[in-house]
């Protein structure tokens, strides 16, 4: 009986080591960060004044403005690119890009200490990685 119960316990272990071997192996997408959002509340519908998205050295600026752009689109704004941290958001995507959603004619804020380490004038691609 003993025998039995211990290949059952090395079987679970090898099915749970391979669905993770075989998780690892999927790729990330990147998505929009809900944690820490800024809202505007003083619409009748609340809009977001920034989004961060959290993407992975293989995504391109286009794809996670583009995410960016149809979260600020909620609100009839178009996203801007401010800067990104490395290691801000989760360990299988780690990185977060921080961008503005502003109405036409609006500009990004001079001074807004919490975006101070995100730096206006960041790189014009993530991480300096895409080769563009």
């Amino acid at each position: 009986m003993r025998s039995s119960n211990h290949k059952f316990s090395r079987g679970i272990l090898w099915g749970v080591a391979l669905a993770l071997a075989l998780g690892a192996c999927a790729e990330p997408s990147p998505f929009v960060d809900s944690v820490n959002r800024p809202l505007d509340v003083q619409k009748k519908k609340p809009t977001y004044t920034a989004v961060d998205v959290c993407f992975t050295d293989r995504h391109s600026l286009e794809e996670v403005t583009e995410l960016a752009n149809e979260e600020c689109a909620k609100g009839d704004k178009k996203a801007v690119y401010l800067g990104y941290q490395s290691w801000q958001c989760r360990l299988t995507v780690p990185h977060r890009a921080r961008f503005y959603c502003l109405k036409e004619g609006e500009q990004v804020p001079t001074r807004n200490y919490s975006d101070a380490h995100l730096a206006p004038q960041g790189p014009q691609s993530l991480n300096g990685l895409d080769g563009d």
